[in-house]
């Protein structure tokens, strides 16, 4: 999936079948940019070339994981590539409690694509 997307597509649903939800009653502040408070569908971006990484909130939500309206993307971010050990055998989003300041992760195999988020 992290190598030539998946199916050799250059967008992902970030997940399997109906497209991913991410609901924030909070302003958030992900990488360099700040998302608003509401819900999103999840989708990640995968260069051409496989050497970079964005996470796209999208304000599409409830379709289907292959209906991806690109003129709906309200944030895209940059991911960055991290060796996981131990593998993961499923894929697995992570999103780790903290008070102010955590990463979200994307995991699967020995591969994770991270991006930090704090509240704003």
């Amino acid at each position: 999936m992290f190598s030539r997307g998946v199916l050799g597509d250059t967008i992902w649903r970030t997940g399997a079948n109906a497209a991913t939800q991410f609901v924030t009653t909070r302003d958030l502040v992900i990488g360099p940019d700040t998302l608003r408070a509401g819900a999103y569908s999840l989708w990640t971006r995968i260069s051409p070339d496989d050497f970079r990484y964005a996470l796209v909130f999208n304000s599409q939500t409830g379709q289907w994981g292959t209906e991806h309206h690109l003129d709906r993307d309200v944030l895209s971010v940059p991911l960055s590539r991290q060796d996981l050990r131990p593998s993961a055998e499923r894929f697995t989003i992570r999103l780790p409690s903290a008070p102010r300041e955590t990463q979200l992760r994307l995991e699967w195999s020995g591969t994770a694509l991270v991006v930090p988020v704090r509240v704003k």
